[in-house]
């Protein structure tokens, strides 16, 4: 019986919490690459947190240079070098952190990144909901 009561105590506690981050996982040659954003969903014109963690072999893929650009889904390309935005590492951790306004309107975004950690530029993208602010 007390088995059942802190199951059901710990599965009422969690439905009631909003994790608030949402985390997507691509594989290429060298490393795995994971994009996560917080708050889920994101919303236009609000600040939003990128993390991108990077392995290899398993263990962090530190000290890579890290650039990431956004666009809307329906546009050909992320845009000029203008556009493209260094993401910095945060402590030796594989893990780069860029926190900003980063998307002005509502709709399907393109996160572009450009990951290089071993001398070669790997190209990997995302794409992101962002949502209208509430009224």
């Amino acid at each position: 019986m007390r088995a059942f009561t802190v199951g059901w105590i710990c599965a009422v506690a969690l439905a009631g919490c909003d994790i608030g981050q949402f985390t997507q996982t691509k594989t290429t040659t060298e490393f795995v690459v994971s994009l996560t954003n917080q708050p889920h969903p994101i919303i236009a014109g609000q600040s939003a947190k990128i993390y991108l963690t990077l392995r290899q072999n398993r263990g962090a893929a530190s000290g890579c240079r890290t650039r990431m650009a956004i666009a809307p889904v329906h546009a050909t390309q992320a845009g000029t070098d203008a556009n493209w935005r260094d993401v910095p590492e945060q402590g030796g951790s594989g893990v780069y952190t860029l926190k900003d306004k980063l998307f002005p309107e509502p709709g399907e975004w393109r996160i572009d990144l450009i990951i290089n950690c071993t001398g070669i530029d790997r190209k990997v993208d995302f794409t992101v909901t962002v949502v209208a602010p509430p009224t």
